[in-house]
């Protein structure tokens, strides 16, 4: 088994193709449905389905994390909006801000919830699956968390406060040439 750095940088690599894929596959999806439909509200109204039960888990883990770190939560929104600048917004969560630390928890909530909902699916032997049918559906379920794992900028406003505490961390890790078994 390779040593606990190279698996980390080999996660940190394979984090960050799946952010690019989903990203260059929502941008191709909106450019498709848009020359299908011609129809701006069809095809926003088209995302908004099929990313659904990824931007549910996605509010869903934001509000949990914000109850969790007791911080009120003012509204909660898991259907689409089209905004003012005629965009599309699947969802949100205010809540109430009370200290940078807190602020970058909840954003990256959704990131730590995918993590999860995928080491579940392998804990289980839930997928691949002998039914087809269940294959489809966990399939489909991988596609929409995994596009929406991803915090958005508006998630990782306070990372700024973050980013010098994780290089003091890793750091620390390197200096001291701490190692850490997981077993």
């Amino acid at each position: 088994m390779p040593p606990i750095q190279i698996q980390l940088l080999l996660f940190i690599a394979q984090i960050l193709l799946l952010y690019l894929i989903t990203q260059a596959t929502l941008r191709r999806l909106f450019v498709y449905l848009s020359s299908l439909t011609k129809s701006k509200k069809l095809m926003y109204a088209l995302i908004s389905v099929i990313y659904f039960p990824g931007t549910l888990l996605h509010e869903v883990a934001h509000f949990t994390m914000a109850i969790i770190l007791l911080l009120r939560v003012k509204e909660i929104q898991i259907f689409p909006k089209i905004t003012e600048d005629n965009t599309l917004k699947l969802g949100h969560v205010l809540f109430e801000k009370k200290g940078a630390i807190r602020g970058v928890l909840v954003g990256i909530a959704p990131f730590f919830l995918g993590i999860t909902f995928f080491l579940s699916l392998a804990y289980f032997k839930l997928f691949p699956n002998p039914s087809l049918l269940m294959n489809i559906l966990f399939g489909y379920l991988i596609f929409t968390v995994s596009s929406t794992m991803f915090s958005s900028k508006k998630d990782l406003i306070d990372i700024l406060y973050a980013i010098p505490l994780a290089i003091m961390i890793i750091g620390i890790v390197y200096i001291f040439d701490l190692t850490f078994v997981f077993e």
